[in-house]
């Protein structure tokens, strides 16, 4: 499979560093995080506000493309009665975990298909998905255009992808970009562009940093010290917050719509 293999040990440690959750952990940014708040909540927001810019509704299909446990597609279930929502991932503790959690909640048992599937080679329909989110899972990719190609291919023709993610806003060779393959934002949006997407871009980076920085300071280091192996992936996170201070990265929101 074509997840970066620093990535894929990474997240197989921290999952073995993990009590069993009965609730499934979000792997992402939060947005609107504040000191001493719930980082629960800002965790949330970012879901919500990827699913309105997705405009999921009811008799839809909707792919969540390296759904992590499945928060994103739990949420969708939840809120959104009569989508179909098929959420793939290729870390198959994190997909196992997933699995569990949905035997316990009715809404994830009638509408979400958990599949182990590689987002570079969808074993999916041409022209057969609505939405398509990539919540923090597009920067693993070895190759983002032929990901982004395989999106379009299944794309219906009305067809809308939400990305959100921390991308690099040059070409440098800072840390992030060594093990972290997101390319430029810029270079994002020519792929989709290329592919006939209408894309709309926005910064999120100032909503975002206080979660990275909690999440870079608190979780990250706490998980390097259970699992000292882990060097290179997580100093590269860990280093992100200062990245995005200096302008060198930032956290984004991209819609792109096949008709525009």
């Amino acid at each position: 499979m074509s997840l970066n293999p620093e990535v894929a040990a990474m997240y197989a440690n921290i999952h073995g560093a993990m009590p069993a959750p009965t609730a499934p952990p979000c792997i992402h940014s939060g947005l609107d995080y504040e000191s001493g708040g719930s980082h629960k909540g800002a965790l949330q927001k970012t879901i919500s506000e990827v699913v309105t810019r997705a405009d999921i509704r009811a008799g839809q299909t909707v792919l969540d493309a390296g759904c992590g446990y499945g928060a994103t597609a739990f949420w969708i279930t939840d809120h959104v009665p009569g989508v179909h929502v098929i959420a793939t991932n290729i870390v198959e503790d994190q997909l196992r975990t997933a699995q569990q959690i949905a035997a316990t909640r009715p809404s994830a048992q009638t509408g979400l298909h958990l599949s182990f599937m590689d987002y570079h080679e969808q074993g999916l329909l041409d022209g057969s998905i609505d939405r398509i989110l990539f919540v923090d899972s597009l920067g693993h990719a070895q190759d983002p255009q032929k990901v982004l190609g395989e999106a379009r291919r299944v794309s219906a023709p009305d067809a809308r992808i939400v990305i959100s993610d921390y991308f690099p806003t040059d070409d440098g060779d800072h840390l992030f970009r060594r093990q972290w393959l997101n390319p430029p934002v810029d270079e994002v949006v020519g792929m989709l562009d290329q592919l006939g997407f209408a894309v709309t871009i926005e910064n999120m980076t100032p909503r975002a940093i206080r979660s990275t920085e909690y999440l870079s300071g608190v979780i990250f280091r706490r998980h390097a010290q259970i699992i000292p192996q882990l060097t290179t992936a997580l100093e590269e996170y860990v280093d992100l917050p200062r990245q995005m201070k200096a302008g060198n990265a930032g956290y984004y929101f991209i819609t792109a719509d096949v008709n525009g």
